[in-house]
C-alpha cells in the first residue's frame, strides 16, 4: 500500500523541529527561523498543488508561522518569535496526526514496513512534543532549571563569627565581616599584607549571579597570596543570588560594601585611598558597572548609585565579563549560549534579554569615559565572552583608555579549551594572574 502525503508531513516536521532547536541554539534562531520561513513556502505551494484534506487549515497554520518567523526576523520581537515555536509546534502535530489517521489501515494488516513507518511517525511526533513542552518551560520561566543547576546556592542571612587566623603563612585573614543587614551574603574576608597605608585590592567572584562565594574560587587564592606579598590588603565579597535576587541587588551590595570600608578604615585598619577592583563572570560584570557609575554621573544617575570618589579607584581586572549582559548568548558554544541565556534571564527577571530595559541599562558601554582607569580584560577561548572581550578592547582603544589584554583565542591557545573565568589549570589562570600585576606595578600602584 502506498502510504499517503509523506513531503508535507516530513516538512511539516522539519519547521516543528527546527523551532524546537531555537528553543536551544539561542545564538542560530536566526537561521533557524530562516530556514522555516523557507518551508513554509514550499509546504504551501505543495498544499495548492495536492490539495490534500484539511489544506485550508494546514494552509493557514503553515502562513501563520511563516508570517511570525518573518516579523521577528524583521522586528525582532522575542513575543513573534515564541509565537512562530508554539505554531509551528501545532502545525507540525496537526501534519502529523493527519498523516497517522490517513494510514491507520495499516493496523488491519501483518506487521510490514508500512507499520514500522508509522510507529516512527508516531515517535517523531511524541519526541518532539517532549523536547518542545520541556523547553517551552525554561522559555516562560527559566529560575527552575537555576535552582535545578545550583541546588547548594545559598542566600545566607546569619553568618558564623568573625575569626582571624593565619594566611598564605605569614598574612592575617578576617573572615565573615559584615557590610550590609538588608540583604543576604553581605559579607566579607579581609587578608592584611601588614604594610601601612597599602592599596585595597576589592574582588567580587564569579558564577552568573547564582552560585559562588568568597571562598569558592581556589585558583583566586592564589592570586590573593601574590597580591599580599606585592603589598596589597584584599577584600574578598560575597553577594545575594538569584533567583531569589535579582538585578540591581548585587550591585547595591557593591555599593554599600565601598561605603562600608570607607566609613571603617580605622576600625579595619585599612585604606581606601588606593583600590583596585577585580573579578571574574559576575563579579567582573559588577565592578564594571560600578566604575561606570564612580566615573560617569549619568549612570551613576541612570543606576542609582552612590559611589566612592573616582580618584579612589585606580585599576581593574575584569575575566571573563558579559559586558552586554542583553547579548548573554554570544559565548559561541550552544550549550554555554543556552545556559548563560536562562541564568541572565532569571537574573534580570525578563522573558527576552534582548528587550529588557534592566539588561540594556547593565550595559554600561555607552557610560565608559576617556578617564576611566587602568583595565585588563581577560578572557578565554571556549563557551565564554570573547566577542565582546574583543569589543570592549576595541572601544577602549578607540576612547585611548589605558589597558591590556589577555584573551586566550589566538591560534597557539586553540589546541586548549579555556573555557569562563579559565576553568583550567591554574597554569593558564596564573600567567595571567601575573600580568596584571606587572600592569599594577607598572602604572605606579604597587610600590
Amino acid at each position: 500500500m502506498k502510504r499517503k502525503n509523506t513531503t508535507t508531513v516530513h516538512i511539516a516536521a522539519a519547521v516543528w523541529f527546527s523551532a524546537v532547536c531555537s528553543l536551544f541554539l539561542i545564538s542560530h534562531r536566526k537561521g533557524l527561523m530562516t530556514l522555516n520561513i523557507i518551508l513554509c513556502l514550499i509546504n504551501l505551494f505543495l498544499y495548492y498543488r495536492q490539495k490534500p484534506e484539511h489544506r485550508k487549515l494546514l494552509s493557514v497554520l503553515s502562513l501563520l508561522c511563516l508570517i511570525t518567523a518573518a516579523v521577528w526576523l524583521i522586528m525582532g520581537s522575542e513575543y513573534a518569535w515564541y509565537a512562530s515555536c508554539i505554531l509551528s509546534s501545532i502545525y507540525g502535530t496537526a501534519e502529523l496526526i493527519r498523516y497517522l489517521k490517513l494510514n491507520i489501515s495499516v493496523w488491519k494488516r501483518s506487521f510490514t514496513d508500512d507499520k514500522i513507518y508509522w510507529l516512527l511517525h508516531l515517535g517523531m511526533m511524541t519526541l518532539l512534543m517532549y523536547g518542545f513542552v520541556r523547553l517551552s518551560l525554561l522559555s516562560f520561566q527559566p529560575d527552575d532549571m537555576v535552582r535545578r543547576m545550583n541546588p547548594q546556592a545559598a542566600n545566607i542571612t546569619e553568618y558564623a563569627p568573625v575569626t582571624e587566623e593565619e594566611y598564605a603563612g605569614n598574612f592575617q585573614i578576617i573572615r565573615n565581616i559584615q557590610y550590609d543587614t538588608e540583604y543576604p551574603n553581605s559579607v566579607f574576608n579581609l587578608m592584611r599584607s601588614g604594610k601601612e597605608n597599602a592599596p585595597l585590592f576589592v574582588w567580587f567572584h564569579g558564577g552568573g549571579f547564582i552560585s559562588g562565594s568568597r571562598d569558592s574560587e581556589d585558583r583566586t587564592q592564589q592570586f590573593f597570596a601574590a597580591l599580599l606579598k606585592e603589598g596589597y590588603d584584599i577584600v574578598s565579597a560575597d553577594y545575594a543570588l538569584a533567583p531569589d535576587y535579582r538585578y540591581p541587588v548585587p550591585l547595591i551590595q557593591a555599593e554599600r560594601l565601598f561605603l562600608f570600608l570607607q566609613d571603617h578604615q580605622d576600625e579595619l585598619q585599612t585604606s581606601t585611598n588606593s583600590i583596585v577592583c577585580g573579578g571574574t563572570g559576575a563579579g567582573a560584570e559588577i565592578v564594571i558597572q560600578y566604575l561606570c557609575a564612580a566615573y560617569n554621573p549619568a549612570y551613576a544617575s541612570e543606576t542609582g548609585l552612590t559611589p566612592v570618589a573616582k580618584e579612589q579607584l585606580k585599576a581593574a581586572y575584569l575575566v571573563s565579563a558579559c559586558y552586554q549582559p542583553q547579548y548573554s548568548d554570544e559565548t559561541n558554544y550552544p550549550l554555554t549560549d543556552f545556559i548563560m541565556y536562562q541564568q541572565s534571564r532569571s537574573y534580570y527577571s525578563c522573558f527576552s534579554l534582548h528587550e529588557s530595559k534592566d539588561a540594556k541599562r547593565a550595559d554600561c558601554t555607552a557610560y565608559i569615559t576617556d578617564d576611566f582607569p587602568p583595565l585588563l580584560i581577560a578572557d578565554g577561548n571556549t563557551g565564554t565572552y570573547t566577542v565582546q572581550a574583543h569589543r570592549m578592547d576595541d572601544l577602549l582603544t578607540e576612547r585611548g583608555i589605558y589597558h591590556e589584554t589577555d584573551i586566550l583565542d589566538a591560534p597557539a591557545n586553540n589546541k586548549n579549551l579555556i573555557g569562563i573565568s579559565f576553568d583550567t589549570e591554574y597554569n593558564t589562570y596564573g600567567v595571567v594572574h601575573g600580568k596584571f600585576l606587572q600592569m599594577l606595578r607598572d602604572i605606579g600602584i604597587t610600590q
